[in-house]
């Protein structure tokens, strides 16, 4: 059996805009509790929690303090970080931050809007210690109700996007082997999937070297997209791969559901990405 010392070490980074306190406590339980089952189950020896904080004033800051009070005690975490007062930097610019402060042997991009099952670190890391090739592993998702959520997807046409994001459900029922291509249905089964083009970035549990031979996230992308544009890095330089039995609850909703704000975000970084990768219309 390896020591604790030779053992993989994970950090972890979320960035967080106004959260809901209360799923982010649920989020970071579920952390905590997953943490424990892949140490006590001697698949990494140190975990280390870096908070960003792209809120706006001090209030979110001392709410955030109290949140990670709660853990920077307890032995789950070999540390315990607040990144805050810089701004609403974006989704990607504020994972960079918290990478250029501390990353591990493998590193997880979290939402705070994400429970993780007890096995999932578990499950993840022993993945990609037993197939070095991988550079990225991403688990099936699931919503409130259990429904199962497609978020490996294949590269995009500017019409996938659009019925997926903003058509309404009867009308995506009429391009329904479209959309069910673009989201992988084909291969997503109850086996791992090792040419995932695309993932989603509510949870990429990655290894530190390619996400360091990537650059990281794009600053290009302030929200969306910055997933999308980190993949294809990615693929250039290694694999990502798709494991169920790494499973994880998602409660976030798309832009459309968030409104007129975001939306503008999706289009904007919509038409950045399709300039910097390529048009594909339909």
């Amino acid at each position: 059996m390896k020591s604790c010392r030779r053992l993989p070490k994970l950090s972890i980074s979320v960035v967080t805009y106004e959260p809901d306190i209360e799923i982010l406590k649920h989020s970071l339980e579920s952390l905590a509790k997953s943490a424990v089952y892949a140490k006590s189950n001697k698949i990494i020896c140190r975990l280390v929690l870096i908070l960003i904080d792209n809120g706006p004033g001090r209030s979110w800051k001392k709410s955030l303090e109290r949140v990670l009070s709660i853990f920077s005690g307890q032995t789950e975490f070999s540390k315990v970080v607040l990144l805050s007062g810089h701004g609403n930097i974006g989704y990607g610019r504020g994972h960079n931050l918290g990478v250029n402060r501390h990353i591990e042997d493998f590193h997880l991009v979290l939402n705070p809007d994400v429970i993780m099952e007890k096995e999932a670190l578990y499950e993840g890391i022993r993945f990609l210690c037993r197939y070095p090739q991988i550079g990225m592993v991403v688990p099936s998702v699931f919503d409130t109700a259990e429904n199962m959520q497609y978020l490996c997807k294949r590269y995009p046409t500017v019409l996938d996007l659009a019925l997926r994001g903003f058509c309404p459900p009867r009308l995506q029922n009429l391009f329904y082997e479209r959309l069910s291509r673009h989201e992988m249905r084909d291969v997503i089964n109850n086996k791992p999937v090792f040419d995932v083009e695309i993932a989603s970035g509510c949870f990429m549990l990655v290894r530190r070297s390619s996400f360091l031979k990537a650059g990281g996230f794009s600053d290009k992308y302030f929200m969306y997209f910055e997933d999308f544009d980190l993949s294809l890095k990615f693929g250039r330089l290694t694999a990502i791969a798709y494991l169920p039995s790494m499973k994880i609850v998602h409660m976030g909703g798309g832009a459309s559901r968030k409104g007129w704000m975001h939306i503008r975000y999706f289009a904007v970084s919509a038409f950045k990405f399709f300039n910097q990768h390529g048009w594909k219309f339909f």
